[in-house]
């Protein structure tokens, strides 16, 4: 449980996702473990996660066909939100956030002129309203979100509290590789 992780891949169609989030989220209901109210609590958390994520990504997975749907799925007063709503009125709007986006990543970036280059070189597209959709959703949006959600920490309180759970712990130094 602990040294694999749980995520999810979100390739594919939204049914895909589905039934993969779907059979993670079944595996760790079902999964078995010790009777102890930490390693309990960090089933619920790490569930609680995966369930978090799992909404946001059918959120982004459909968010063209309902962009209204990223509104609804983050806190008003969140950097989500402002992107959601960029994103649900597309336009100028979404256009002067994508040009924001770009700007405040540059400001962090190693190469920030490539990303500037990039974005000029989208706004001469013919299609800049989907280039700029899908960026935001994914650099402004999805990042903003996944901020949100209640990740779990893997800060080795978990082997800790894992070693507790024997009365005796010895560690034993071997030559071999």
């Amino acid at each position: 449980m602990f040294e694999r992780g749980y995520s999810v891949d979100d390739s594919g169609t939204l049914t895909e996702l589905t039934t993969r989030s779907d059979s993670v989220i079944r595996e760790l209901t079902a999964l078995d473990i010790v009777d102890d109210v930490y390693f309990k609590k960090l089933k619920e958390d790490i569930l609680r996660y995966v369930k978090q994520t799992q909404t946001l990504k059918k959120i982004q997975k459909t968010a063209k066909q309902k962009p209204e749907g990223l509104l609804a799925a983050v806190r008003k007063d969140s950097k989500a939100w402002h992107y959601a709503k960029a994103l649900n009125s597309g336009g100028e709007p979404l256009l002067n956030a994508y040009q924001a986006l770009v700007k405040s990543q540059m400001e962090v970036n190693a190469w920030p002129q490539n990303l500037w280059d990039n974005y000029l070189e989208n706004m001469s597209k013919d299609n800049k309203l989907d280039l700029a959709f899908d960026y935001v959703l994914v650099y402004g949006w999805w990042n903003s979100a996944n901020r949100l959600v209640d990740h779990v920490v893997y800060d080795g309180t978990q082997m800790n509290n894992f070693f507790k759970l024997f009365i005796k712990v010895d560690t034993l130094d071997c030559d071999e590789p």
